[in-house]
């Protein structure tokens, strides 16, 4: 019987979301994993669960070690160089712990598992990286006795070595020339510097069109020199680095090109060795990440930052099909509004929803949550992130974020002579379907059930000023925020009663 059965089963039970939560993050930190098809990546770290698991219920080492095997040679196939795949071993270890910390949390037996489990996932991790470096040590092994037998054979013609050193000439060139061919067919722009005068001895096109610094301006010139113009970037202090450690860790820099352009870069660095194992000098990768940060950024106004890194992650196209998730709705609306509006004329009244709106986005970004959709002056805003409690709690948060940004325009608008703006707000927590409702010509992203129902029910209740919350909120977040009972209300169209609390003003 295996000593893990709680961890197991939750495994078990989440791989999904696990997975996607692993093939968002190490994309994330190890760029180099974009160039592979989803369907391969997403299979390997499945592969290296099924391990884990084969490993907590005590299958034999043997067949775990073929798993690993096999996925080593896959990437050494691929040219996944050392370090990014070691950097990628590293990561997985650390992501599913703080994933399944989170999940577990509640559980105290499976929190001891948790501890248990560091060990096995060490093991685990070092088996994969040596096993990789063993693939790798063979394959050079390989080429290694095919160059000495190259060699040899070169020794035992002496008659013909003047032929033999023209032909081994004109293949170290081919070879020089197949080397800068590969150099410029990677994504990743890439320069080399001398250890000892830190000029560039090599920089890559990639590299020119990503930066907008010509070859001929940086072939010879000191690194520092070179990328002065270059805001953001500490290249200098990063070969120092090279120098003192060996490498450069994978670190995300926000840089400004000459020309005034803002990116997102990730910059990693190597030492390079001679063939004695000597360091002559550093090797610096740079990876263009502006459009995914982009992307991120963009998509991220709209939905949670979670959600997008998700959506990512995904092997297939958006479709129509939901998640069954638990998360915190809050529906506000302004009361009164069309009194507001009969009274004001359309550029006072466009001034007045500009302002409303700005304080209701900053309210719900502030504490986390993202803005479903506007309806009139009505807004629908949902909290998926972490643990119930804690979507509950940034969704009171931000009910609270509004009362206080409502006051303060109240009183501008009073001290102007202007009629104040109430707005009445409803939340409620519980389990939705989040996903895609529509047709595949036009979609909308939104939350669907009962407690989505009840949100809005609870919005059109309150009255002027109130803010009223759902049963399962309040229990989520006991002791963190004052309610008073306003007991089992009937809500419109819905046959059961629903307990109801009033958010005190100073909201505990």
């Amino acid at each position: 019987m295996s000593s893990f059965p709680r961890l197991l089963a939750y495994i078990h039970e989440r791989r999904p979301q696990l997975l996607d939560r692993l093939v968002a993050e190490v994309k994330e930190f190890v760029p180099r994993y974009e160039l592979l098809p989803v369907e391969d990546f997403r299979g390997s770290l499945d592969g290296l669960l099924t391990a884990l698991m084969e490993l907590l219920v005590g299958t034999s080492p043997t067949a775990v070690q073929l798993r690993l095997v096999a996925a080593a040679e896959r990437r050494v196939a691929q040219g996944f160089s050392a370090a990014d795949y070691l950097r990628a071993t590293f990561v997985v270890p650390t992501v599913l712990q703080r994933e399944l910390r989170l999940l577990l949390a509640h559980d105290a037996a499976a929190m001891e598992e948790l501890v248990r489990l560091a060990p096995v996932l060490i093991d685990l991790t070092a088996t994969a990286g040596n096993t990789f470096v063993d693939r790798v040590s063979r394959q050079l092994q390989a080429k290694n006795l095919e160059l000495n037998r190259l060699n040899q054979q070169l020794l035992g013609h002496q008659r013909a070595l003047s032929l033999e050193v023209g032909a081994a000439m004109r293949q170290l060139a081919a070879a020089n020339e197949f080397n800068r061919l590969v150099i410029e067919s990677l994504s990743s722009g890439v320069f080399v510097t001398d250890r000892t005068t830190e000029q560039i001895t090599l920089f890559s096109s990639r590299l020119e069109e990503m930066l907008g610094i010509p070859a001929e301006e940086a072939l010879g010139h000191n690194v520092s020199e070179v990328f002065a113009r270059v805001g953001g970037l500490d290249v200098a202090g990063g070969i120092d680095q090279v120098k003192q450690t060996g490498s450069m860790p994978l670190t995300k820099h926000h840089i400004t090109l000459p020309g005034g352009k803002k990116k997102s870069v990730y910059v990693r660095a190597q030492t390079l060795l001679d063939e004695t194992s000597i360091p002559i000098g550093a090797v610096v990768l740079v990876d263009d990440v502006s459009e995914r940060e982009l992307l991120l950024d963009s998509f991220s106004r709209y939905v949670s930052k979670d959600l997008v890194r998700r959506l990512l992650a995904r092997a297939e196209p958006l479709g129509l099909e939901g998640e069954r998730r638990a998360c915190t709705i809050l529906f506000a609306d302004v009361r009164g509004f069309t009194s507001l509006a009969e009274g004001s004329s359309p550029e006072a009244l466009h001034m007045l929803l500009n302002v409303y709106f700005r304080l209701m986005i900053d309210s719900i970004l502030g504490a986390g949550g993202f803005i479903d959709k506007f309806v009139g002056d009505k807004v629908m805003a949902l909290f998926t992130e972490g643990r119930p409690g804690d979507h509950a709690r940034a969704g009171v948060r931000a009910a609270l974020a509004i009362k206080q940004a409502q006051a303060i325009l109240n009183d501008e608008r009073r001290a102007a002579g202007l009629p104040a703006l109430e707005i009445g707000i409803g939340v409620n927590t519980g389990d939705v379907l989040l996903g895609n409702i529509g047709s595949d010509q036009r979609m909308e992203f939104t939350a669907i059930g009962d407690p989505v129902n009840v949100a809005d029910r609870l919005q059109h209740m309150a009255r002027q000023g109130e803010v009223l919350v759902g049963d399962e909120t309040m229990r989520l977040v006991e002791g963190d925020f004052t309610f008073v009972d306003r007991g089992d209300l009937s809500l419109r169209g819905r046959q059961a009663t629903v307990r109801v609390g009033q958010l005190t003003i100073d909201g505990g």
